[in-house]
Protein backbone atom coordinates (compact mmCIF):
# COMPACT_ATOMS: atom_id res chain seq x y z
CA UNK A 1 0.00 0.00 0.00
CA UNK A 2 1.24 3.56 -0.75
CA UNK A 3 -0.37 6.82 0.13
CA UNK A 4 -0.24 9.51 -2.99
CA UNK A 5 1.04 12.97 -2.96
CA UNK A 6 0.44 15.64 -5.95
CA UNK A 7 2.41 18.76 -5.64
CA UNK A 8 2.05 21.80 -7.31
CA UNK A 9 5.09 23.03 -8.17
CA UNK A 10 6.55 26.19 -9.08
CA UNK A 11 10.26 26.66 -10.31
CA UNK A 12 11.14 29.91 -9.38
CA UNK A 13 15.15 29.19 -8.77
CA UNK A 14 17.45 29.41 -11.88
CA UNK A 15 18.15 25.92 -12.22
CA UNK A 16 16.13 23.14 -13.78
CA UNK A 17 14.83 21.02 -10.47
CA UNK A 18 13.76 17.40 -10.10
CA UNK A 19 12.24 15.48 -6.37
CA UNK A 20 14.22 13.25 -4.79
CA UNK A 21 12.16 12.90 -2.48
CA UNK A 22 9.54 14.76 0.08
CA UNK A 23 9.22 14.18 3.79
CA UNK A 24 6.38 15.11 5.61
CA UNK A 25 6.30 16.35 8.88
CA UNK A 26 2.47 15.13 11.01
CA UNK A 27 0.51 16.65 13.22
CA UNK A 28 2.11 14.11 15.58
CA UNK A 29 5.73 15.10 14.31
CA UNK A 30 5.96 11.86 12.53
CA UNK A 31 8.21 12.26 9.40
CA UNK A 32 7.05 9.78 6.46
CA UNK A 33 9.33 10.26 2.98
CA UNK A 34 7.83 10.25 -0.31
CA UNK A 35 9.39 9.86 -3.34
CA UNK A 36 8.60 9.80 -6.95
CA UNK A 37 5.70 7.45 -7.94
CA UNK A 38 8.52 7.03 -11.04
CA UNK A 39 10.92 5.16 -8.40
CA UNK A 40 7.70 2.67 -7.99
CA UNK A 41 6.54 2.25 -11.86
CA UNK A 42 10.61 1.20 -12.09
CA UNK A 43 9.87 -1.73 -9.72
CA UNK A 44 6.49 -2.93 -11.08
CA UNK A 45 8.03 -2.74 -14.59
CA UNK A 46 11.21 -5.07 -13.55
CA UNK A 47 8.24 -7.58 -12.77
CA UNK A 48 7.92 -7.40 -16.43
CA UNK A 49 11.50 -8.35 -17.80
CA UNK A 50 10.67 -11.35 -19.91
CA UNK A 51 7.30 -9.74 -21.16
CA UNK A 52 8.78 -6.65 -23.88
CA UNK A 53 5.61 -5.79 -24.61
CA UNK A 54 4.73 -5.04 -20.59
CA UNK A 55 8.05 -4.21 -20.14
CA UNK A 56 7.89 -1.42 -22.91
CA UNK A 57 4.82 0.04 -21.29
CA UNK A 58 6.22 0.34 -18.02
CA UNK A 59 9.63 2.29 -19.35
CA UNK A 60 7.53 4.55 -21.46
CA UNK A 61 5.00 5.18 -17.80
CA UNK A 62 8.28 5.60 -16.13
CA UNK A 63 9.53 8.10 -17.77
CA UNK A 64 6.12 9.80 -17.83
CA UNK A 65 5.79 10.00 -13.88
CA UNK A 66 9.15 11.51 -13.97
CA UNK A 67 10.02 15.20 -12.00
CA UNK A 68 11.82 17.68 -14.17
CA UNK A 69 11.18 21.43 -14.12
CA UNK A 70 13.39 23.58 -15.75
CA UNK A 71 13.86 27.35 -14.42
CA UNK A 72 10.29 29.19 -14.55
CA UNK A 73 8.21 26.16 -15.16
CA UNK A 74 5.34 24.97 -13.61
CA UNK A 75 3.56 21.52 -13.19
CA UNK A 76 2.15 18.52 -11.03
CA UNK A 77 4.56 15.83 -9.42
CA UNK A 78 3.44 13.07 -7.91
CA UNK A 79 5.13 10.85 -5.67
CA UNK A 80 4.69 7.95 -2.77
CA UNK A 81 4.98 7.33 0.21
CA UNK A 82 4.89 3.55 2.35
CA UNK A 83 2.50 4.40 4.92
CA UNK A 84 -0.53 6.76 5.19
CA UNK A 85 -0.11 10.13 6.06
CA UNK A 86 -3.15 11.43 8.43
CA UNK A 87 -1.82 14.78 8.90
CA UNK A 88 0.67 17.56 7.67
CA UNK A 89 2.54 20.01 10.04
CA UNK A 90 5.11 20.95 7.51
CA UNK A 91 6.40 19.81 4.39
CA UNK A 92 10.00 19.55 3.09
CA UNK A 93 11.38 19.00 -0.38
CA UNK A 94 14.92 17.49 -1.31
CA UNK A 95 15.33 18.43 -4.89
CA UNK A 96 18.05 15.92 -6.83
CA UNK A 97 21.86 17.04 -7.01
CA UNK A 98 23.77 19.82 -4.87
CA UNK A 99 20.27 21.76 -3.98
CA UNK A 100 19.51 22.37 -0.08
CA UNK A 101 16.12 21.19 1.22
CA UNK A 102 13.22 23.31 0.95
CA UNK A 103 10.41 24.06 3.02
CA UNK A 104 7.18 23.91 0.78
CA UNK A 105 4.46 26.72 0.80
CA UNK A 106 0.69 25.46 1.30
CA UNK A 107 -0.61 27.05 -1.95
CA UNK A 108 -4.85 29.08 -1.66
Amino acid sequence: MVTYLIATVDNQSNDAITMDSVVVITGSGHQIEATPVSDYVDKWREAFAGDSRNYSRGITLSNDSRVYFLPGAKGTAILAAKEPITSVKRVFVYPTGIFPRVEARRSS
